[in-house]
């Protein structure tokens, strides 16, 4: 069900990069967060119009002490981190990614923004058939075994995007989008079990263990966005964020190894 959630949810990443390209080529980088103001607003706006309570009102409220004696159960368990770590980690070459691409491709190859919108669609497409993968292969062979044929799938997309990149001078676009089908089919595969396996340690505090690895990944992507965006400021060439797409790779399976292992 998460993959299937997820596969969802992505839609949006496709489409946006393509309208914040397309604003910023006709209008300026302004009427980027004029149209994120207004999305937001609409949004909001539908969720306090739409959107009724789930938590039964015959369970009370939720006390501080509560969550706090919640994430202090799930902060002694080593596979919890091993699984959140697996959701952050993980992600964090798309996120690099996404913090290095723009300045590679508007300013070192010098395209339009309009133009990297397009070439964004291309890892979605991997990122969705990864989540349909998982919503078909699960219930046959786990989620550790495909936590673990993501994290294969991320590092070998990762390898081969250096290798592509250095080997074919001239096929900028080519080699630095292409093989993140591979990349984006490997987070397709690990981060929904990812998130499950995260939420299964302790079923009665799913809710917790949810908000909790959604933290752990979000600070890790913020990380990995501003690193990628960093290691290119000064670079010739997309080759460093390359190799740190790949760091984040090996470090996933490291983290997995250890903690999850464990």
């Amino acid at each position: 069900m998460i993959g299937l959630v997820t596969s969802v949810v992505v839609l949006m990443p496709m489409v946006a990069p393509l309208i914040g390209g397309v604003l910023d080529t006709l209008f300026g980088w302004e009427a980027i967060f004029a149209f994120t103001a207004i999305v937001s607003f609409t949004v909001f706006a539908w969720a306090v119009l739409e959107l009724p309570e789930t938590r039964n009102a015959s369970l009370g409220s939720a006390s501080p002490r509560h969550f706090r004696a919640d994430l202090a159960a799930l902060a002694s368990s080593p596979r919890f981190f091993g699984y959140a770590l697996c959701a952050g980690l993980g992600s964090a070459p798309f996120f690099s990614f996404l913090g290095g691409a723009p300045h590679v491709v508007v300013t070192v190859l010098e395209r339009t923004s309009a133009e990297y919108g397009l070439w964004f669609f291309i890892p979605s497409i991997g990122f969705m058939s990864g989540n349909f993968a998982v919503s078909r292969l699960t219930s046959r062979f786990g989620v550790d075994a495909l936590i673990w044929w993501g994290i294969a799938l991320t590092i070998t997309g990762c390898l081969l995007n250096v290798v592509v990149y250095v080997a074919l001078p001239g096929w900028e676009m080519a080699t630095i989008f292409l093989p993140q089908i591979i990349i984006g089919f490997g987070n397709g595969l690990l981060l929904p079990t990812s998130v499950a396996g995260a939420v299964s340690i302790r079923p009665q505090v799913a809710g917790t263990a949810s908000g909790a690895t959604g933290f752990i990944q979000m600070s890790v992507g913020a990380m990995a966005a501003q690193l990628g965006g960093h290691v290119v400021a000064q670079a010739a060439d997309a080759t460093p964020m390359l190799w740190l797409m790949l760091f984040f790779g090996i470090a996933t399976a490291a983290a997995v190894f250890t903690l999850v292992r464990r």
